[in-house]
Formats: C-alpha cells, structure tokens, sequence
C-alpha cells in the first residue's frame, strides 16, 4: 500500500525539471563559496564577424536550451528546479581592436563575467574587432546551466536554426 497519493501535480513534475546532484553541488559552490564554474568557448577570425550573424546568434541561443533560470525550492535540502527564463544579456561588443597579443587577456576578462544561473543572465556572447582585422567571439555558460556537451549542444542547436 503505497503512503503517497498520485495527483496530477505530481504526475507532471517527474522530477526532469529538478537540478541534477552535480549542478546542485556546482550551484552551491558558486553561491556560497563565490566559485562560479564556467565553459566557455573563444573563436579567432582572420576577418571581422558580420554584426547581424552574431545577432541572429543571440536570437538563437535566447529561443534555446540555455532560455532557463532556477527557482529556489522552499524545502529545505530539496533540489531545486529549472523554470523557463527570458533574461538575457545583449551582445557585449568592445569598442576598441585588440592587438593579437591581448586576445588571451581579452578572453580571460570575458570568462569572468557574472552570470547568475538564478536571475539571469546565463550565458554571454561578446565580440571583439582585433588590429590585424580579424575578430575573436567569446560564448561563456556556466557549468550548473549547462555541462560542455550541453554547452556545444546549444550552440549547435543555435546555429542549425538559421
């Protein structure tokens, strides 16, 4: 005989929706400690980026698998849940070209921007012209939103939209 009664709320919420233990751990490392845990992805161009690509880009990724936040639970030691979210970030463009040997430093600064994996945003993108007139595309998630495959998956998601 079974103590819990079946109810439609519990039907739907099978528990898909829950953080996985691992992105708990990774959320409670970047909450308490102040250790976000990031992916991120820098690509390199011998020639600048088309400005509308990069926009269409966004738009994507915004309609896609990173379009979610988490809703704290209010049990206590409950995991808590992904719920659908619209936050996002505009593209960061900076103003000025890098020399090719600042791009690192560039993508060093990028990695530590703040995304919050519960208000939002959860991902960045930015774009940056360099001097030899290339360009370098910074994709920056972190972890408790997506995994590297996840991460990949997204961005491939994002760019088969099109």
């Amino acid at each position: 005989m079974s103590l819990l009664r079946p109810s439609a709320d519990r039907a739907l919420d099978d528990g898909r929706n829950r953080l996985t233990l691992d992105d708990d751990l990774f959320l409670r490392a970047h909450r308490v400690l102040g250790i976000p845990v990031v992916n991120q992805t820098v690509w390199r161009f011998d020639r600048p980026v088309d400005r509308t690509q990069v926009d269409r880009l966004h738009g994507n990724l915004a309609r896609g698998p990173l379009a979610r936040s988490i809703r704290r639970t209010w049990v206590p030691g409950a995991r808590d849940t992904w719920v659908p979210s619209s936050v996002t970030a505009p593209v960061s463009v900076r103003a000025d070209a890098l020399a090719p040997h600042e791009v690192l430093g560039w993508a060093e600064e990028r990695a530590s921007v703040t995304l919050d994996p519960a208000s939002g945003p959860t991902w960045n993108l930015s774009v940056a012209a360099t001097t030899d007139g290339g360009s370098v595309l910074s994709y920056l998630t972190p972890h408790v939103v997506c995994d590297g495959g996840a991460h990949v998956g997204a961005l491939v998601a994002a760019v088969a939209h099109d």
